[in-house]
């Protein structure tokens, strides 16, 4: 198994799960290059070897992991700070790039056709913190904004086709701030999603029903900001993590309880990726470690410093290992595997009970 980390510098990291070690590296490290988004350049295809990466300075680039290579690149200007990316592949010949800046300046940039002119529309914020495509929809945008209840998108229609509502006012009768900082549909009934909040809140919310408000609000930890949410394939759980670098645990069944807080991070928590067997699951942030999680034991496995500050984690695609028949270098590569094995053990970062005494490792 194989996961692809990206940094803050323009690099792209691959990741084995097998030997917790960086095999390969792709991208180039400059001033504006640093990867800000990373997406599967097919969305519904969640362990393809594609995916997409967005630079800070508007720079688009299609990976192939299998072949180490840049399939293709694009570059699409925004007049403020890009704040989201949707690829919408329906085949190598049919696929397009969206981008958004907090101001709201949506751009449709064709990936195929680089020369063409991108398609420009302005959606209906001018503090937008988050987009997110529908999967069985690639019409249809998730919004999150700051100051506007969340919404749908319709890219052919260029309208809203769907706004939500504040919840209900505070017991002062004052108005409850909005600011959703990331939002997730959900796998298993994509008329609905969840957002996450800069206030510490998880809000479910069900777009075919007449009730606008959210179904769930839930006040995890109050004034804590969160920022990025994920959901496992069966919506059983929400992942989402936080500036101050806790992951936490919510069951979507008991109204988003929150059941689970790892406590391993120390920076930001950028990004969360969840393997389609809900077993594994990769936390990257801003203290430049790339974690491994059991989610069958909520526990950690592996910690890895990675050098630079990590924004993105994607699961992948793994290369296929050429067969040797050389016995001499089949033996060369046991011995190797065991000498890198017992680094592993004398340096202890296997061992929880290690990791605990450490200082690294908290346990509930």
């Amino acid at each position: 198994m194989t996961a692809v980390f990206a940094d803050d510098t323009g690099l792209l990291k691959a990741y084995s799960l097998e030997s917790n070690k960086v095999t390969g590296t792709l991208g180039d490290q400059g001033d504006g290059l640093g990867i800000k988004y990373l997406s599967y350049s097919d969305i519904r295809n969640h362990t393809g070897a594609k995916v997409v990466s967005l630079s800070k300075n508007g720079t688009i680039r299609e990976y192939d992991l299998l072949n180490d290579s840049v399939v293709q690149e694009v570059s699409v200007k925004h007049e403020s700070e890009i704040t989201g990316l949707a690829c919408i592949k329906n085949s190598e010949a049919d696929f397009k790039v969206a981008t958004c800046d907090i101001k709201g300046n949506l751009r449709i940039s064709d990936m195929a056709e680089i020369e063409q002119d991108a398609l420009k529309f302005k959606l209906p914020s001018d503090q937008l913190q988050c987009m997110k495509l529908k999967h069985d929809d690639f019409s249809a945008l998730g919004l999150g904004s700051r100051q506007m209840p969340v919404q749908l998108w319709d890219i052919e229609k260029q309208k809203s086709i769907w706004k939500g509502k504040n919840v209900k006012n505070d017991k002062l009768d004052l108005q409850v701030p909005i600011f959703d900082a990331d939002l997730s549909f959900c796998n298993t009934n994509a008329s609905k999603l969840i957002t996450c909040t800069a206030f510490g809140q998880l809000r479910l919310h069900d777009t075919k029903m007449e009730q606008r408000r959210p179904a769930i609000d839930s006040l995890i930890v109050e004034n804590q900001k969160f920022n990025c949410i994920t959901l496992t394939s069966d919506d059983r759980y929400a992942i989402f993590g936080d500036n101050m670098g806790y992951v936490y645990k919510a069951d979507m069944r008991k109204n988003l309880k929150l059941i689970k807080k790892f406590k391993d991070g120390s920076g930001a928590v950028k990004s969360i990726a969840i393997n389609k067997h809900d077993t594994t699951m990769l936390a990257c942030g801003f203290d430049r470690r790339a974690r491994i999680y059991d989610l069958t034991t909520n526990t950690l496995t592996e910690s890895s410093y990675l050098k630079q500050m990590l924004t993105g984690c994607l699961f992948v695609e793994s290369k296929k290992k050429p067969q040797n028949n050389d016995e001499s270098d089949s033996e060369g590569v046991e011995e190797s595997d065991m000498d890198s094995e017992e680094e592993s053990i004398e340096v202890g970062e296997n061992d929880p009970e290690q990791l605990l005494a450490a200082g690294e490792f908290e346990e509930d």
